[in-house]
């Protein structure tokens, strides 16, 4: 985490408001300068351990968590993110029976104006189609397959590490774990999908011609934006890209709010 105070106390609170109680939490931030560390002082008492100071970036200070960690099982968050229900770690214990990583389906939200749009994307293993807020996993995974990797420009770690994990250690649960802030994060760009084609296809999921078509495709789809932007300007071309982006925002988290309202009954269920 870095300059996120704007969103964490709601990742905190989701945290302590935990209806398990045998739960270690852990705070890495990146050295903040926003107001981050004063809020984490905020909840000081209720945190075992943090840390504010530079770090090599997301990937980095998760890192930090895992050695910081004593427990057996972890999950991260990033500031923004939240677990779904009061009940989501709860639920997924009493769901243990030999899996290494639990995981669900998750909640992706994000906040336009005044609103707040949210609508849960489904996850399956199988196809390696997961986010990390929404797995639980034994840390004993990394001394098997390693930490996650640190290098400038790598934005696929998680998603490398968690395919290092063989399918059949893998086990989904019933209620959703996490609501996902989807805003500024690693996970996104051309950059971070290069990389996840990259890796299907170092693990044998993605053909070698498929793999040129996607780059060639992605390459293709950069040309046409530069193009653009010397025929319109750049100050034109931004304006048009905000309002195609509103359009298909709007349009993908139309599902809206009654389904947090529907995830969290179930858990209670």
């Amino acid at each position: 985490m870095f300059d996120g105070a704007q969103r964490l106390e709601d990742t905190i609170r989701s945290v302590l408001n935990q209806s398990y109680d045998n739960v270690e939490y852990i705070v890495i931030d990146g050295g903040s300068t926003d107001g981050t560390v004063g809020l984490i002082g905020k909840f000081g008492d209720a945190i075992d351990y943090w840390v504010s100071e530079p770090d090599r970036g997301i990937y980095d200070a998760m890192n930090k968590g895992l050695d910081a960690a004593s427990g057996e099982w972890v999950n991260f968050m990033n500031a923004g993110d939240a677990f779904c229900s009061k009940q989501s770690i709860a639920n997924t214990v009493r769901e243990f029976s030999g899996a290494m990583v639990y995981y669900s389906d998750a909640i992706f939200y994000f906040e336009h104006g005044r609103h707040c749009y949210y609508r849960q994307v489904p996850c399956d293993a199988k196809s390696y189609r997961f986010i990390h807020q929404s797995c639980i996993y034994r840390k004993q995974l990394h001394s098997i397959h390693g930490k996650y990797i640190v290098a400038k420009g790598i934005t696929a770690s998680d998603y490398l590490f968690f395919k290092s994990v063989p399918y059949e250690r893998w086990q989904k649960t019933k209620s959703v774990i996490s609501k996902y802030y989807v805003g500024d994060n690693v996970s996104s760009g051309e950059r971070h999908c290069e990389q996840v084609y990259g890796t299907d296809l170092l693990f044998g999921n993605r053909s070698v011609s498929k793999t040129f078509v996607v780059y060639w495709l992605e390459a293709m789809k950069r040309r046409i934006r530069n193009a653009e932007k010397s025929i319109l300007g750049r100050n034109l071309y931004s304006i048009c890209v905000e309002k195609y982006a509103k359009v298909r925002r709007e349009k993908f988290w139309q599902d809206a709010l009654d389904v947090v309202e529907e995830a969290n009954q179930r858990s209670i269920e």
